[in-house]
């Protein structure tokens, strides 16, 4: 069942009997609303459920990554390391010491593992999109969709560390907090002197820093975004309670427990049938305890007073989410309406799952 809200900016999607949102979507998004990237003759892409004949190995061939060397998160840590300042001035006995204060380092050294279409000298002129996973995922979920874009725009797709071949730094300073991947996927288009962005598309957990980047960033320009299976703007039933989260989080500081957790992730990842390395599930942990959700709503409504061409598509009985959370966040967005629309082919779940299998 799809659940379809379509005016002058919003265009927000339900699908029914599919926690996974790819490649119909996207369809719906590009084709449908042709308004949202104005500069993308969207009339012309012609994406259809039978794109994804190529396997991941041959996509993976033909969108090779690229590297980029990056210090970044000097605003995050500056901050950090300023607050951390103000509180040892205030109370000097608060730590034993300078040495055992938590300062975190004043960047992270990263080479970070990204995706970008642009060869030719015509691909930098062509639409922006930037496409940013959830977690734990990578560039790989996308593939597919690039290969139907790239002849119609510059897609880049950057890989947070710890997925898609983007190494943790070796100080270990990157925790995954919200400013931190925000500040990242910043800095690499910055690094790419990417001006404006088109379209932004967020993907789970990848929906957080698009929020951020939508409803501050300057420089590149977001001119419209696509909220593919957002994540919660309060504690859904896959993280509830996040005390138990915290605690994970803990035990893998402790080395020495860190095999016994390994075991855990890697059970778990096959069980829910996933793909990628089981380890990246304690950066999906360090993502979500490192969001501040109690400020989510208020970027929300940001986006909707700044009228941004916006879409939503959801999952109707997704295994993380329920889809009441993701109706009040569509709802801070503006959504005011939801007409409903039967789905035609709920097989094409199925292939959504096989082709996510198959790319990893």
């Amino acid at each position: 069942m799809l659940k379809l809200f379509r005016g002058s900016k919003l265009l927000s999607l339900n699908i029914k009997s599919s926690y996974y949102c790819n490649l119909d979507h996207l369809e719906i998004i590009m084709v449908s609303h042709k308004n949202m990237v104005r500069s993308l003759d969207s009339s012309k892409l012609q994406l259809t459920k039978n794109m994804c004949t190529e396997s991941g190995k041959a996509l993976e061939l033909k969108y090779p990554l690229q590297y980029k060397y990056l210090e970044t998160c000097k605003s995050t840590y500056s901050a950090i390391n300023i607050d951390v300042m103000k509180h040892l001035e205030k109370n000097e006995n608060a730590f034993k010491g300078h040495r055992n204060a938590p300062f975190v380092g004043v960047s992270a050294k990263l080479m970070v593992s990204y995706l970008d279409t642009a060869e030719k000298k015509e691909d930098f002129k062509k639409p922006v999109v930037l496409l940013m996973h959830g977690s734990p995922d990578c560039h790989k979920s996308f593939l597919p969709i690039v290969d139907a874009l790239a002849p119609h725009a510059r897609v880049i797709i950057p890989n947070i560390p710890g997925y898609g071949f983007t190494d943790i730094d070796k100080e270990e300073r990157f925790q995954h907090s919200l400013s931190e991947i925000t500040e990242m996927i910043s800095d690499l288009l910055h690094a790419l002197n990417v001006r404006r962005v088109d379209l932004a598309v967020g993907h789970s957990a990848g929906c957080f820093p698009l929020l951020l980047l939508c409803s501050v960033s300057q420089q590149p320009k977001f001119h419209a975004a696509a909220f593919m299976n957002p994540v919660g703007h309060r504690p859904w039933k896959a993280v509830r309670p996040l005390y138990k989260l915290a605690l994970v989080n803990a035990m893998w500081s402790k080395p020495w427990l860190r095999w016994l957790l390994r075991l855990i992730f890697a059970r778990i990842v096959t069980a829910l049938g996933i793909g990628g390395n089981p380890e990246s599930l304690i950066y999906t942990i360090r993502t979500i305890l490192g969001v501040p959700l109690s400020s989510i709503p208020s970027l929300l409504v940001r986006i909707d007073v700044m009228n941004l061409p916006i879409l939503v598509a959801y999952g109707d009985n997704d295994r993380f989410i329920e889809a009441e959370i993701t109706a009040e966040f569509g709802k801070l967005l503006g959504v005011e309406e939801w007409q409903i629309v039967e789905r035609e082919n709920c097989e094409q779940d199925k292939l959504d799952q096989s082709t996510r299998q198959r790319l990893y």
